[in-house]
């Protein structure tokens, strides 16, 4: 089996051969921590204890993007060349894949390996606020991540349920049974950093709130029942909880506002919202029949929350994503540097998302949703989507039962496996099982989030699978 049939993802330019050589175990370079992750992960997959020295250099290449590596595999030694250190983390990742121990020594064919990701955003979302997560398992999915070159993890940190994070802008919000501590929240960025692992945090708001109501009923619950109300006192509080979730996640590129399936109409029915919204100058305007007087004036509201909640996070150095959730009709008042995650198609379809110059990422039901034990599509079906391919959920969408596809990928960033914890509490053993559900559709989503064009066939891809399932098993043990 040649290297090409052993990787996920699949490499872009990969010249190999039949010959292997062996190899010492000693490696160094420029990339220390990235080093010192790949010989505990060769250590756990192979049983190769590598030391300092020559056999293995890794260097630093101004010439390569910041994610790009090569590997030129000799008789002599094996030479790694990296743009950055997230470059380096999947040169050595590939490598954990691809090498073999033949009596201590390290074993590779001869081979020259030149790569990069066709998209920024190939991500996976864990839902922490519906079912508890502990550190141990999160840290779990990091060493996935880091094995199958994802690049984001994705915490769905707070819903109706809890509110998972420590605040101490506002310390009521914490769910005594379902959080974490500032010290696991700190041990869980170094993890994750150290691996090139970035953590997407997501405070959901203003729908998916209910925590955060009931924690100050007097300020965010005040004339609204399902919603965070929209008043000019709590668009500034909730500022100053999305600076403070940039703080506790410092290297984090994107922030996550949520934003969907908010029942914005209530606003309507708040003599104190409409006021501040008048005063804002944002008037009713007539559209087509499913956006009527009311609703416009709803989703003009939606629009200038997370907007405000965006020029915080923007002004944090930060970029901010929500859900799909506003419609076309509303766009020309929505700040485009946000980045929307299209999973419904059903406010507006991406490729207007796209027109009207927002960033898009799949997250499309079918087949990038995990909900054990009721909703999961494998392996296969994953295999076969792309991130240009997207697929309706909701009963209205002009796609349902179907699917969109994109004439062009073109501000399209990416894509991600997302699993939700609705029905999690049903199972003795929710976590494990969803676990499992997760390790056997993440290397497809891998795959397809790297390489915009397969690099060979079904078949070809099942053999890689079986052998990277292999040896992350091994990694867990």
């Amino acid at each position: 089996m040649g290297c090409y049939e052993k990787m996920i993802p699949s490499p872009k330019l990969l010249c190999d051969s039949d010959s292997y050589c062996l190899h010492n175990t000693t490696i160094s370079g420029d990339f220390g921590g990235a080093i010192e992750v790949f010989k505990e992960y060769t250590s756990k997959a192979h049983g190769l204890d590598f030391t300092e020295g020559n056999d293995f250099i890794i260097r630093f290449d101004s010439s390569l993007d910041d994610s790009e590596y090569c590997i030129r595999s000799a008789t002599d030694k094996v030479e790694l060349t990296a743009g950055g250190s997230e470059g380096a983390s999947y040169a050595l990742a590939s490598l954990v894949q691809i090498i073999e121990n033949d009596g201590g020594k390290a074993r590779l064919a001869e081979f020259y390996m030149r790569d990069k990701a066709d998209n920024d955003y190939r991500g996976l979302m864990i839902d922490c606020a519906r079912n508890h997560h502990p550190l141990s398992i999160l840290k779990k999915y990091v060493d996935l991540c880091w094995f199958y070159k994802i690049k984001y993890l994705h915490l769905h940190l707070t819903d109706d349920q809890a509110y998972t994070i420590p605040s101490k802008v506002f310390p009521r919000f914490t769910t005594p049974h379902n959080c974490y501590t500032e010290q696991e929240i700190a041990e869980l960025v170094q993890y994750a950093y150290e691996r090139d692992v970035q953590i997407v945090p997501e405070i959901d708001t203003p729908g998916h709130s209910k925590a955060i109501r009931e924690a100050y009923p007097e300020l965010f619950g005040a004339g609204c029942e399902d919603i965070i109300c929209f008043h000019a006192e709590n668009i500034s509080a909730m500022q100053e909880v999305y600076r403070e979730l940039c703080r506790m996640f410092p290297h984090s590129r994107y922030i996550h506002i949520g934003a969907d399936e908010s029942s914005i109409m209530q606003w309507n029915d708040c003599d104190r919202c409409v006021r501040y919204g008048e005063g804002l100058g944002i008037i009713a305007e007539e559209f087509e029949e499913r956006f009527y007087k009311p609703w416009h004036r709803a989703e003009r509201f939606l629009v200038h929350y997370i907007n405000k909640m965006a020029e915080a996070i923007i002004e944090e150095g930060r970029m901010p994503i929500v859900w799909e959730g506003f419609s076309d009709q509303v766009n020309k008042y929505a700040d485009g540097r946000v980045t929307v995650m299209v999973f419904e198609s059903l406010y507006q379809l991406a490729s207007s998302y796209v027109k009207n110059g927002f960033n898009v990422i799949n997250c499309s039901w079918r087949p990038t949703y995990v909900v054990v034990p009721d909703y999961f599509w494998g392996k296969d079906e994953c295999y076969n989507w792309d991130v240009g391919t997207f697929s309706a959920v909701h009963p209205q969408s002009p796609y349902y039962g179907g699917y969109f596809k994109m004439d062009s990928k073109n501000g399209i960033s990416g894509g991600q496996l997302n699993a939700w914890g609705d029905f999690l509490s049903k199972l003795e053993n929710g976590l494990s099982e969803e676990f499992v559900r997760i390790r056997e559709d993440i290397p497809a989503i891998a795959e397809n989030t790297w390489n915009n064009t397969k690099r060979g066939d079904h078949m070809h891809f099942l053999s890689c699978h079986k052998h990277c399932e292999g040896i992350f098993d091994r990694i867990l043990k």
